[in-house]
């Protein structure tokens, strides 16, 4: 093996992906039973039996590392969970919410505990970063994962394994600690507010999220659409800002003739003022790791490549953190990095470009190649994965490039050299180009079946494999393709067999409820409980789905604020009628409302028939029938599948008939508290239930 330190890099993330995956003691049973072929493959490499020797090592060392850890450390802390116990420690982050409310990340001890991160959910009291905190008879619950957001897999990435809402008492001690960032993170603020006075706080907040990965302040819409223009990674502190940083940074020194280890030193020192600024992310660490390692060979003339950085930049975050392994950001922007540094320049290789046409065609092979390189994890972690990726990111990455420049060079000069309009106006072109592309169905496509994310994941695995035994382009290039081929013929036919399906969704949990149904290119949308959050979890399902248009929406409580609300999360949804309960609906505008006041209001459109009254809806299908109802009503339930919303209790049961689900906990029920799913009725009329 030739390069060790990737082979190295290589065997120590898979390990941790094992140890992630399988329990303790299987994952050494798969893995024992997987050697014979990984050895037959690194035979095939000619690799020896030092470098497998090796190899095998760093494996096995590093799903006992992330046992080890689980074991002294995770479970140690999270046993305190459901547990009244007394917190000391730092605060390390605060974020504001409106109602003068704080989350505060805190660093301490849970009475015997290990040294342990947790959030603290409460009051806002102005405490700064670096203050002690106390929390008295604290109530300690481990994050969940929730069909909006993966909590629980977000916290434990980076490392924090408790969360909290609930205190007897909480106290807070000033210090005079963390000074640094306590400087940095509020000039960050005062530039962010600058940047808002002076540009609007439409492209303030654009330019905040470029240059600072502050997306509070960018509107839902405007990042939706970025996201489906494949640019939305300029949002996020990644390799591309940590690169241009130092490219601002090293052309600066270059001008005053500093040498390069000065230059080096300097250069460091920005780097991590720019962490620090930017709360740390993973992919910013990683890049910053990947430029030290390429500028300090530079130092010792000695030769470094972005594989080779790449490898020992993944190596010493994963050493540092077990749990890295779990952080979407991280997986992103390692692959994003193989994919422009390492796979695009390795298939590109023998393509001319001399003149510009030429030069085009290789740049926008270029970003098709890193496309298909973050395409299978694109298609786990985001709702909607952009098309047209390879084209944006070539048009409309550059102006964005050019004006975060613009807002680096105002923030390191405090404001003295300013550009902003030259950057307002880039901004201008970009939120023109993304509105247009955005919103044409083609340049996005939805996927929420987990068959296909396997077909991606296969497909990568598979391609991966061919290179590494045959080391050639052309059959490398006939793998993608074939990958390709069959991630779309997958999808298609998934998504043929859904559209031939009857799919009622229900969304929320506990009090909350809403139900998306959908068959054949319909859609009708039923908001059962108007609760804040019930917007949220439509849009979810509906970009996740690639719904763009929505027949009928029915709100039957807080109807104002939820028309405001559905109007505003689904402004890029076209939504044919709204039907409101009582009479507040007239008062709305827009002439697709109607009011059915207190009476019930039947929908038949031919294919299904639904009927909503006082809180129960009713759903029939064919010979079918589904209802879901409030679970403080007492009348029988007598359809296939009965689905009860709100706290239910034994002794007030209704006499029921057929599959039965609770979104709140019941021992009775044959599905309880599985919150979001999906009752899908074939063609045949069978009945199962997925959960989302």
């Amino acid at each position: 093996m030739k390069r060790k330190m990737i082979g190295a890099a290589a065997a120590y993330m898979s390990g941790l992906f094992f140890a992630s995956f399988f329990t303790e003691g299987s994952d050494f049973l798969l893995a024992a039973g997987l050697f014979p072929l990984f050895y037959f493959i690194a035979r095939k490499l000619k690799w020896t039996i030092a470098d497998i020797a090796m190899i095998t090592v760093i494996f096995t060392s590093a799903v006992t590392v992330s046992h080890l850890y689980t074991n002294l450390v995770y479970e140690k802390v999270t046993a305190y969970n459901g547990v009244e116990a007394d917190f000391v420690g730092t605060v390390t982050d605060i974020r504001c919410h409106d109602g003068d409310k704080a989350t505060y990340t805190c660093k301490g001890r849970i009475e015997n505990s290990p040294e342990c991160i947790i959030t603290y959910y409460g009051d806002d009291t102005f405490t700064q970063i670096g203050d002690r905190i106390k929390l008295k008879n604290c109530l300690f619950e481990i994050p969940e994962n929730d069909y909006l957001f993966r909590s629980k897999d977000y916290y434990k990435a980076r490392g924090i394994y408790l969360t909290s809402m609930k205190a007897e008492a909480v106290e807070f001690e000033p210090t005079d600690s963390r000074k640094l960032q306590r400087f940095l993170l509020n000039y960050k603020n005062e530039v962010v507010s600058d940047l808002n006075a002076r540009m609007g706080p439409e492209n303030g907040a654009i330019l905040s999220g470029i240059v600072f990965g502050e997306k509070n302040g960018i509107d839902d819409t405007s990042k939706t659409l970025m996201y489906r223009c494949g640019i939305g990674h300029v949002l996020a502190v990644s390799g591309l800002h940590v690169s241009i940083m130092a490219f601002v940074i090293m052309s600066l020194l270059d001008m005053v003739h500093l040498n390069r280890i000065a230059s080096f030193g300097v250069l460091n020192v920005f780097l991590i003022f720019m962490i620090i600024i930017v709360d740390s992310p993973v992919s910013a660490i990683r890049a910053a790791i990947m430029l030290d390692v390429i500028y300090s060979a530079r130092i010792f003339r000695r030769q470094s490549d972005t594989l080779n950085s790449l490898a020992i930049a993944v190596l010493l975050i994963c050493i540092s953190h077990p749990y890295s392994i779990m952080d979407s950001g991280f997986i992103l922007s390692a692959a994003g990095t193989y994919g422009i540094g390492v796979f695009a320049p390795y298939m590109t290789e023998n393509m001319k470009s001399d003149n510009a046409l030429q030069s085009f065609i290789k740049s926008f092979v270029k970003m098709l190649c890193v496309m298909l390189v973050i395409l299978p994890f694109s298609v786990i972690y985001f709702d909607e994965t952009s098309i047209i990726s390879p084209l944006t990111n070539i048009i409309i990455v550059p102006l964005c490039s050019f004006a975060m420049i613009i807002g680096m060079v105002y923030a390191l000069s405090g404001g003295l050299i300013s550009m902003l309009s030259v950057a307002g106006l880039s901004l201008d072109i970009v939120k023109a180009v993304t509105e247009y592309l955005g919103n044409l169905e083609f340049a996005h496509f939805s996927c929420s079946s987990r068959e296909v994310y396997i077909s991606a994941i296969c497909g990568m695995l598979l391609t991966a494999a061919i290179y590494a035994l045959f080391r050639s382009r052309r059959l490398v290039a006939f793998s993608v393709a074939a990958a390709v081929a069959v991630f779309t013929l997958s999808a298609a036919l998934f998504e043929r067999i859904r559209y031939d399906s009857f799919v009622a969704a229900v969304l929320g949990k506990g009090t909350n409820a809403a139900v998306v149904v959908t068959y054949r290119g319909r859609t009708d949308v039923f908001d059962l409980s108007g609760h804040y959050k019930s917007d949220e979890y439509v849009q979810k399902y509906i970009s996740q789905n690639g719904i763009s248009e929505i027949g009928i929406l029915t709100l039957t409580d807080s109807i104002q604020s939820q028309y405001s609300s559905y109007t505003k999360e689904l402004e890029l949804t076209q939504i044919s009628g709204i039907f409101c309960a009582g009479d507040s609906g007239d008062m709305l505008p827009g002439d697709n409302i109607t009011t059915f006041g207190e009476n019930a209001v039947n929908y038949d459109n031919g294919s299904y028939s639904l009927r909503y009254e006082s809180g129960r809806l009713d759903i029939f299908f064919g010979q079918r029938s589904i209802s879901v109802m409030p679970a403080k009503r007492e009348e029988n339930a007598d359809s296939d599948v009965n689905v009860f919303y709100g706290i239910i209790s034994e002794n007030k049961l209704p006499d029921i008939s057929g599959v039965t689900v609770c979104l709140d906990m019941l021992d009775l029920a044959e599905y309880r508290q599985i919150n979001n799913f999906e009752i899908i009725i074939s063609e045949e009329e069978e009945i199962s239930i997925r959960r989302l």
